[in-house]
């Protein structure tokens, strides 16, 4: 999820490549969510690498960790929902 992250990671992968020309910019991509609790659902559905890791606890200890995790989550609440703030990179070169 992170790996090209670093700065200069993403254009080392496009020149490797062979790309010339490259520009890369960072682009805001804040997600939405209508709640805290919405934003938990939509985690245990989608984030893989989350659920792996939540089936390796009881049933006690996985229900008290995502009622810790909607606890967080409630800090980004605010007049239209939750919002997180959240950035990719984009990347463009010539071949």
């Amino acid at each position: 999820m992170y790996a090209l992250g670093n700065p200069g990671t993403l254009e080392d992968c496009f020149r490797q490549a062979g790309f010339l020309n490259l520009s890369v910019q960072a682009a805001s991509i804040p997600r939405r969510f209508q709640s805290a609790a919405a934003a938990v659902e939509n985690m245990k559905k989608a984030a893989v690498d989350i659920r792996e890791f939540m089936n390796r606890l009881n049933e006690a200890a996985r229900e008290q960790a995502w009622a810790e995790i909607e606890e967080q989550f409630r800090s980004f609440d605010g007049p239209n929902g939750v919002v997180f703030p959240g950035e990719v990179l984009v990347g463009v070169g010539m071949k």
